[in-house]
């Protein structure tokens, strides 16, 4: 093992308000930073009014670059940061790496180093007006130290390329794995060098890794900041091990107990509309749950609604949840072709448009996408949590510190929504992933829901024996009030 090495940092710190640099190399940034420089202006252009929401709640990385990619041999993270007057740029970690190393055992047996440094970097986000510049660089430079990666001995020939059959001498069978990871990388080493990505994840993006030759093409960046891995031209397969035993006894102790989703939906026309513009979806046997809400003020709201929930019926089951929500992507965005094309039409034009909340599950996962004020609820543990950020002005009034969110329900523009199936030319859809747990219970809902009852009320309701029991308490808490709108409710228990 080799130590010692010194790292330093480079990018935007929210407390300065340029650009701050501490001993990183001018041949790694030679490479990096106009690579970096194109990737976020790339993923800008691809995301539109999404990037910055996308960029805020994105992962911290953390890489390591073969020799060549960007000078010599290095490791560290890239964390999405911002300096004092609000430009966005990520921060950059970095610390140069021996001759020799193994890069691709850094992931395995130093990820305790790597989750300091995290922690280390996100400290320079959250310390505010008390954040110490000198300090921060101490210990960036104290833990740069401290990484003992393994190194081979200048001798052993063992990250030499690849040409023809190579035996590999072991000391005994516990070099097996280091050697395996150590010829991969002696084959993944060229001209260009090779890169190694891999995070925790975040709300929007799994626990992943890859690995590629050179640096990730800018227009495939925008990935690692919105999840959306297919839409920006990647291959995704998931690590999943079929378990061998000798016995059915075996097989029957180690497979995987699904879970028990049960599910039920309620919806009224409420007690002034005439017409009940909501549309709701509730197919347990796909793993596929929806509620789209017509906006008002449209010619056919309910047009809209039934437009959504029927395209949504047409993502095929199975098959991993990345793919099953950029299908569903798809269908939406052809959803919204097709409503803007009957709004513009010449004669007798139609316009319409559907707010949308989609909950996906399979296997102990699930995922969820919406656009409008339509909300997904999760009570977890006795703790309601709301999972999705309503498209509205009031929520961006509050976002920026103008409006309380108290003071939000009550707001004469409430109801005004900054985003919709059919709304507009393009289509902007926000996503989320996340584990499923026995006892979870979700709720997808119209603003006639969450608009008219306070959130006590549907915590309380969601305790309920049964997911019925659940709707039909809160459908019964709107129409005990004025009931100004339609009331759409679907629920899901995790058994």
């Amino acid at each position: 093992m080799a130590a010692g090495q010194a790292m330093g940092f480079h990018g935007k710190l929210p407390g300065r308000g340029d650009f701050v640099r501490r001993r990183v190399s001018g041949d790694f940034l030679e490479r990096w930073d106009p690579w970096l420089e194109r990737c976020i202006h790339a993923s800008r252009r691809a995301l539109g009014d999404a990037w910055l929401d996308a960029y805020l709640t994105s992962p911290i990385w953390r890489f390591a670059l073969g020799r060549g990619t960007c000078g010599g041999a290095c490791t560290g993270v890239l964390m999405p940061s911002v300096d004092a007057v609000g430009r966005y740029y990520p921060l950059t970690l970095v610390r140069p790496l021996p001759g020799g190393s193994t890069l691709l055992t850094l992931p395995v047996e130093d990820s305790d180093w790597f989750e300091t440094v995290e922690q280390l970097a996100l400290s320079a986000l959250e310390g505010g007006d008390d954040f110490d510049l000198g300090l921060f660089d101490q210990s960036v430079h104290d833990i740069g130290r401290k990484l003992a990666p393994r190194v081979t001995e200048e001798t052993s020939r063992l990250l030499d390329p690849l040409r023809g059959p190579v035996r590999f001498r072991l000391q005994n069978l516990s070099d097996v794995m280091p050697a395996l990871l150590t010829a991969q990388q002696a084959l993944a080493s060229g001209d260009q060098g090779f890169s190694l990505w891999w995070t925790e994840g975040s709300e929007r993006i799994a626990p992943c890794l890859f690995m590629l030759g050179g640096l990730p093409q800018p227009e495939q960046f925008a990935a690692m900041i919105d999840g959306e891995w297919h839409r920006h031209g990647w291959d995704s397969r998931t690590v999943r091990w079929q378990a061998a035993t000798s016995s059915a006894m075996d097989q029957a102790e180690l497979v995987e107990v699904p879970l028990n989703l049960r599910s039920a939906a309620q919806t009224h026309v409420g007690k002034v509309r005439q017409i009940n513009e909501d549309a709701w979806l509730d197919r347990p046997d796909l793993g596929l749950w929806a509620v789209a809400d017509g906006v008002g003020g449209h010619d056919a709201g309910d047009v809209a609604s039934r437009a959504v929930v029927d395209s949504l019926q047409q993502v095929r089951t199975g098959g991993e949840l990345q793919e099953r929500l950029a299908a569903a992507r798809e269908m939406l965005r052809l959803t919204n072709e097709h409503l803007a094309c009957a709004a513009s039409r010449p004669d007798k034009p139609v316009r319409s448009a559907s707010t949308v909340v989609a909950l996906f599950a399979g296997g102990h996962e699930c995922a969820w996408l919406w656009a409008g004020d339509s909300r997904l609820y999760r009570l977890r543990g006795g703790e309601l949590t709301r999972c999705t950020r309503d498209h509205s002005l009031v929520q961006d009034m509050v976002d920026r510190g103008e409006l309380q969110e108290a003071q939000a329900a009550g707001h004469p523009q409430a109801n005004v929504i900054t985003r919709a199936v059919g709304a507009a030319a393009s289509l902007e859809l926000e996503h989320r992933y996340s584990d499923l747990q026995p006892g979870d219970r979700y709720l997808l809902c119209s603003d006639g829901i969450h608009g008219a009852i306070e959130e006590t009320v549907i915590a309380r309701a969601l305790r309920a024996e049964s997911p019925q029991g659940a709707v039909d308490a809160l459908t019964a808490a709107v129409l005990g009030g004025p009931a100004k709108d339609n009331c759409t409710a679907v629920a899901v228990f995790c058994d």
